[in-house]
């Protein structure tokens, strides 16, 4: 089974968006790996309303970027409520997962 995953870059708090990419990683923005479960969704899909979110299929980027922060709020990273973290996000990259074979073996095993 695969979750989508994202790489997510968030703005320090105080830093507008320009000076958060000047600064770089760790002293203007965070990164952070997340992986979207059913839960993500459904939070994202009953809170779109309150964001004034309408169709999903009218709005990806808004619905993607809702299931980042719930799946963010979920485990517990220190973010804001949706309208500010929205925007806050520099960057919202998915993550290709490579499929693993559970026949070969695993890294740093030893074995050809």
């Amino acid at each position: 089974m695969e979750f989508p995953t994202y790489d997510v870059a968030v703005a320090r708090d105080g830093l507008d968006l320009d000076k958060a990419l000047e600064a770089g990683e760790g002293d203007g923005y965070e990164v952070h790996r997340v992986v979207i479960l059913h839960a993500d969704q459904l939070v994202a899909e009953q809170a779109g309303p309150r964001y004034g979110l309408v169709k999903m299929t009218d709005q990806p980027m808004a619905y993607g970027t809702l299931w980042t922060w719930a799946a963010l709020t979920r485990a517990g990273v220190g973010i804001p409520e949706f309208p500010l973290f929205k925007t806050r996000v520099l960057s919202m990259e998915k993550v290709t997962q490579t499929p693993v074979d559970p026949t070969s073996p695993g890294p740093g095993t030893g074995s050809p």
